[in-house]
């Protein structure tokens, strides 16, 4: 595994021009990691790709993960509605609908808080940034360190345009929660 890069900023937007010569090199992105810390919290940033080799498949991920504050106890999972899915609902799986249609229809929201999941999502641009993507899970989940925030993409995103979307939105929910 290659070394975690740390970057220090004050702001969101000073994190591009951070990761602009990472990406800049023309050489592919296989094995990367950063630790952004901003505002004393820190984003864990790792962006795998295998080719892998002769029978063996290959591999993409990204995965964006931040400890949130103790004591939240606000729990959720996203993630885009597919065949199987449906099939689930059909048999009783949780699918809350939050009132935005665009958004119910194209994914699977799980929450014990709907109400507060709701005005999480409230914004048009942060529910337009992620009801298009594709596989991808959007989630809080407990864990004996304590609740994370994590992005989990079966992808490598190595368009750092691409990748500013995510850690944008990323950023945006991470700040309301």
């Amino acid at each position: 595994m290659q070394e975690r890069k740390v970057v220090s900023l004050t702001s969101i937007n000073d994190l591009w021009n951070s990761l602009v010569p990472d990406f800049s090199t023309g050489t592919v992105i296989s094995d990367y990691h950063v630790a952004i810390e901003i505002n004393s919290q820190s984003i864990f940033v790792d962006i795998s790709r295998s080719p892998g080799g002769n029978v063996e498949g290959g591999y993409e991920s990204t995965s964006i993960r931040t400890l949130l504050p103790a004591g939240n106890g606000f729990e959720f999972i996203i993630y885009p509605e597919d065949f199987i899915s449906r099939i689930g609902k059909v048999f009783g799986m949780q699918d809350v609908v939050l009132g935005y249609a665009e958004f119910d229809d194209n994914l699977i929201v799980k929450t014990h808080q709907p109400e507060k999941l709701k005005a999480l999502f409230s914004s048009p641009e942060i529910r337009e940034r992620i009801q298009n993507l594709s596989g991808f899970a959007f989630k809080v989940e407990e864990e004996d360190e304590g609740n994370f925030l994590e992005f989990n993409m079966q992808r490598a995103l190595t368009d750092l345009n691409e990748l500013k979307v995510i850690l944008e939105l990323f950023y945006s929910v991470m700040n309301s929660l």
